[in-house]
Formats: C-alpha cells, structure tokens, sequence
C-alpha cells in the first residue's frame, strides 16, 4: 500500500498505476491515465480511507490507497490537455 501524501506532487500528470489485485477493476492489475484528484480521509469523512482518482481517457476510477501497489510518474500533462480533459468530463463548466 503506498502512502497518499507521497504522490499528491503527481496530480495532472500520467501515471501507471499498478494494483494489489485484478479484483479491483475490470482492466486487471495495471492503468494508466490521468491523476486529477485526490481525497484525505481524514477530511471528508470517507469510511474506505485515502483515495484517489484517475481518468483514462473520459472513464474515470476512484481507487482506494489501499488498492494500490504503486503509482509510476509517467509524464506531466500540457495545459492544453488539462483544458481537454475538463471540456469532456465538465462540458458546461468553463476553465480559467
């Protein structure tokens, strides 16, 4: 299990994130897409614990820590493909 705390420096990059079991998702043990959320605990109250979300490419996976093995940087995402990401999973929501 990693720590959520280390890998917050990676939100809006791609990353390949291996898990501890193909139970988890229908793909099997290992995704890659974008890091673009995360979530303590400890803050929101949330009983399943750390969590974080990745989005391939318009299918987005909320993940618990616990689920994970580790997370691999794979490289840092561009503006213009933030700006991308928000168009297709927030249509009506404009970005600054």
């Amino acid at each position: 299990m990693i720590k959520l705390e280390d890998y917050t420096k990676y939100l809006n990059w791609f990353v390949r994130v291996t898990l501890i079991n193909d139970q988890v998702i229908y793909e099997g043990t290992t995704i890659e897409g974008l890091f673009d959320g995360y979530d303590f605990a400890a803050c929101s109250g949330d009983e399943g614990g750390d969590s974080l979300t990745i989005d391939m490419y318009g299918w987005g996976y909320d993940l618990y820590v616990s689920d994970i093995e580790k997370i691999e940087p794979l490289h840092k995402a561009s503006k213009e493909t933030l700006q991308a990401y928000h168009k297709i999973n927030y249509p009506t929501t404009p970005l600054d």
